[in-house]
């Protein structure tokens, strides 16, 4: 969170602090039901990371996921989604949320693929010493998307979109409007390697006044990213990767540059 805090409230007195973290994912989940049209599954994810400086930081989440789908037809597949999340910051609870997201897949033939899908989420937010106004975000979100899956050839994969989403809290100036625009590649290489390129481009417009900049806060935040995943043998892999943000807004707190370098031990059991 502190490193790629994803429109969170940014903590006071950490700018161009570098950092080290550990971050420990489990993730499991149990089929309920398995035809030919229909399936369902439930499934739970454990999320943990440990800063070696910052550790007022670190995060532990918990997630529940139930899962469905139907085969509306050969060439369309509903999907539905809901998840509840529990966050801790520290020590302390710093918010928990649930999704709603149902979406519509389309095959149009030769490996291309639309993906529509909407999304609602209804967070609260908890105050704490370190977040002292968290709760003035606690509100819901209304997104949009519309994926497009395009085959390029047999080992290459690309995809464009476009989402917009609207946040509404209990604070006009944290209510804004988005619009995000994404492209991306995914090549399949020799040797059991994969090769994930993409971009983002989100403008969110925000309401209200912010009291730090005397005006309507404004983002236009530009995001790259580059993974390459070795498979090892059917249950092992690693993952290295690196995301690249530009943060440009009239918001002296919310102008930034971040650069996130990873490298993951994936294992299937």
């Amino acid at each position: 969170m502190i490193l790629n805090p994803d429109d969170s409230v940014l903590p006071e007195k950490v700018s161009n602090t570098v950092d080290w973290k550990t971050i420990l994912y489990f993730k499991g989940k149990y089929n309920l039901i398995t035809k030919e049209k229909v399936e369902g599954t439930v499934g739970y994810s454990f999320y943990q990371n440990l800063h070696t400086n910052l550790n007022d930081y670190n995060v532990s989440q918990h997630l529940l996921e139930l899962k469905g789908s139907y085969a509306l037809s050969p060439l369309l597949n509903f999907k539905g989604l809901y998840s509840y999340e529990y966050v801790f910051v520290g020590e302390e609870r710093y918010n928990y949320a649930s999704n709603v997201s149902p979406s519509l897949i389309i095959s149009e033939g030769k490996g291309l693929s639309t993906v529509l899908e909407y999304r609602f989420r209804h967070t609260r937010l908890q105050d704490s010493v370190l977040f002292e106004n968290n709760s003035d975000r606690t509100g819901i979100n209304h997104l949009i998307g519309l994926t497009q899956n395009i085959p390029v050839s047999a080992n290459i994969l690309g995809r464009i979109g476009y989402f917009h989403d609207e946040e509404s809290t209990r604070r006009d100036y944290w209510n804004y409007r988005g619009n995000k625009g994404s492209a991306g590649v995914r090549c399949s290489l020799p040797g059991n390697t994969l090769v994930d390129l993409s971009t983002e481009y989100y403008d969110k417009n925000y309401e209200g006044i912010n009291s730090s900049s005397g005006e309507d806060r404004h983002d236009k935040a530009v995001t790259g990213t580059i993974s390459a995943t070795k498979l090892l043998s059917k249950d092992y892999s690693v993952t290295a990767s690196y995301l690249h943000t530009r943060n440009d807004s009239n918001t002296a707190a919310y102008d930034y540059k971040r650069g996130i370098t990873s490298v993951f031990l994936n294992v299937r059991f």
